[in-house]
Parts: structure tokens; C-alpha cells; sequence
């Protein structure tokens, strides 16, 4: 009896595993190499870079956006008194919007990265996000308001502005999670 059951167990697993055989065999579309899964549209971004459909077109590449007003998709420019989702170095095509665009989220991506200057930053100061709609880094004067504070501006001792990036240059910083501080 037990030398049956053992003959019977033997027999059904290798009918259970026959459809993986003929998969591997003939190279058929459902076999394991092909696994595919349905309703995982959600993940994780493990380099800290999250795809969005921008809103709208943009000239310049390194600028800071933010949720989109429509929907979770959609990003556009950070008008600096919602918090930023983070800089791009991507560049919003007119003929392309709906075309995603890849932003960096600050406090989820490592290393340093590029943003584009108002005319304020200068070397070691706090970045922040301008309010002017524009996506622009900034460094507020004193009794300027509230601001997000997104890094640490990095510029190179031997630039042509004396330390100072000028406005529509890029620059390199140290980014961090968005905090908000009064100036």
C-alpha cells in the first residue's frame, strides 16, 4: 500500500509540473520566464525617482515641481507655497505633455543634484523654492515669509559671480526633505 501511494504522489507531480516542462520546452508564452502580474501599477522607486505627466511646458531643465492640481500623475512648476516634490532633469516638451517626466523626490534620492538659481544663491547658504511660480531655488533675505528649505547650495570657489550663481544659471546642492522655515 505504502509503495502505491509513493507511485501516486511520484505521478501527479510530475503531471502537476508537465505544463512548466512543455513551457520551458517550446518556449511558450506562459511559461515561468514570463510570469506576468496584473493590478501591481503600485511599487516603490528604489533610486528616489518618480515619473509624473507634467502640466505644463517648460524651457529650462533643474526645476523644482509639485502635485499636479488634477490628479496624484501630474506634476507642475512649484509655485513655493506648496511643498516641492523635487527637482527634474527633465524638460517639459510642448509637443510632448504627455510624455512623463522624471523628478527626483527630495529626502528619497542620493547624491547631490542641479537647480536653477534666481540670483540669490550663493555658496553654503539654504536653498529654497521661489515664490514666483517659476520652479526657481532661491535664498530669502530676512522677514522675506515662510519658504521650503530643500538644501544646501554647493558652488565652486572659483565661478564667475564671485560666489553668487546668477539668475537662470544652474547650480549643484545638497538636497534634503522639504522643511518649512520663516525668514
Amino acid at each position: 500500500m505504502k509503495k502505491l501511494f509513493k507511485n501516486i504522489n511520484q505521478w501527479r507531480m510530475k503531471i502537476y509540473l508537465l505544463p512548466l516542462l512543455f513551457g520551458k520546452t517550446f518556449n511558450a508564452q506562459h511559461s515561468t520566464s514570463n510570469i506576468q502580474f496584473c493590478n501591481v501599477g503600485e511599487g516603490t522607486h528604489e533610486h528616489g525617482k518618480k515619473s509624473y505627466l507634467p502640466v505644463a511646458a517648460t524651457t529650462v531643465r533643474y526645476l523644482f515641481y509639485e502635485q499636479g492640481v488634477t490628479t496624484n500623475d501630474y506634476c507642475q512648476l512649484a509655485q513655493g507655497t506648496n511643498e516641492p516634490l523635487g527637482p527634474s532633469d527633465d524638460l517639459a516638451d510642448t509637443n510632448a505633455l504627455d510624455i512623463p517626466i522624471s523628478v527626483k523626490l527630495l529626502g528619497a534620492f542620493a547624491g547631490t543634484t542641479r537647480a536653477v538659481s534666481d540670483g540669490t544663491v550663493t555658496n553654503n547658504t539654504r536653498i529654497c523654492v521661489s515664490k514666483d511660480g517659476t520652479g526657481r531655488a532661491t535664498c530669502p533675505s530676512a522677514s522675506a515669509g515662510t519658504f521650503w528649505v530643500v538644501g544646501k547650495a554647493v558652488v565652486p570657489t572659483d565661478d564667475d559671480g564671485g560666489g553668487t550663481v546668477a539668475a537662470g544659471d544652474n547650480f549643484e546642492f545638497v538636497p534634503c526633505f522639504p522643511v518649512q522655515k520663516t525668514y
